[in-house]
């Protein structure tokens, strides 16, 4: 998916990315557009990811809220129909879930087949934390074995951080936002209610008690 925020200008996919999280305006975009854009930015830079998503806890379940194509997707909701694979498991216990070879993998039976029937050889699952608050995981999903080194685990840690605090900061913008228009709006009626008072005042020849 082509971004206005990619730096194709640098040969460091990871710094020019980590550049590009730190330009971001929040003013300008929505939670949807931050995310997508960290999604974006990572899969060049990670190991050798084919496809990133981020998977958020919502109303108790577990949605993704990002996605570089269909096959992240595909993925996502494999788990998710499973109840069990990295990314849920990341989630879980707020813990780096790695997948080095598929064909070995034991520990999530339901899901690992069907991955690999997707193509999916190795998986990293980075999870978005605040605090001690869990907020979803940073999926990469590569059809390579061995797919993240310890450097990618590292690139993609860094990532999640950086996803969790924008994750962070643009609700807190947005519900700033939201709180500030509320009260704008409380203002205007405020205006109106002391209208009406000295209209019913004047006619009534009322005090303002």
């Amino acid at each position: 998916m082509e971004n206005a925020f990619l730096d194709s200008d640098t040969g460091n996919a990871e710094a020019g990315a980590f550049d590009a999280l730190a330009r971001f305006v929040i003013s300008e975009h929505t939670i949807e557009q931050a995310l997508q854009l960290v999604v974006d930015l990572a899969r060049p830079a990670v190991g050798e990811a084919d496809a990133v998503g981020i998977s958020l806890l919502r109303r108790g379940g577990v949605m993704t809220a990002a996605a570089t194509g269909p096959r992240t997707l595909a993925v996502d909701h494999l788990q998710y129909q499973a109840g069990s694979g990295p990314c849920l498991q990341a989630i879980k216990d707020g813990e780096v879930q790695i997948v080095r070879a598929m064909l070995t993998e034991s520990r999530w039976p339901d899901f690992t087949n069907k991955a690999l029937y997707e193509g999916v050889q190795s998986i990293l699952a980075c999870p978005l934390k605040i605090d001690d608050e869990v907020l979803g995981a940073l999926n990469f999903y590569s059809s390579h074995e061995q797919g993240f080194d310890s450097r990618a685990v590292s690139v993609g840690e860094a990532f999640a951080v950086r996803a969790s605090v924008l994750l962070l900061n643009v609700s807190r913008y947005q519900a700033a936002s939201q709180l500030a228009s509320q009260l704008e709006e409380a203002l205007q009626s405020r205006a109106v209610i002391d209208q009406a008072k000295g209209i019913l005042m004047e006619r009534e020849k009322i005090s303002s008690d």
